[in-house]
């Protein structure tokens, strides 16, 4: 997800609805993009491929994010 450009729209299992990528551009304290934090709708990936069988990933959040309808 680090290498989605920000702003980037996913579908979700949810049919016709997204979630949005953003990130921090580069860590502040150690300057290096490996150490980027990636978001949902504002709500921080804190535990990257959570689950992952090639077909669907779950990553850990910070908090809740809710769909939204993908035009």
């Amino acid at each position: 997800m680090r290498r989605l450009a920000f702003g980037t729209k996913i579908k979700t299992l949810s049919l016709g609805c997204c979630i949005i990528v953003t990130s921090d551009s580069v860590n502040r304290k150690t300057n290096t993009i490996a150490s980027v934090k990636v978001f949902l709708r504002r709500v921080e990936i804190t535990q990257p491929d959570h689950f992952n069988n090639d077909m669907m990933v779950i990553h850990g959040l910070q908090g809740f994010i809710a769909p939204f309808y993908c035009s």
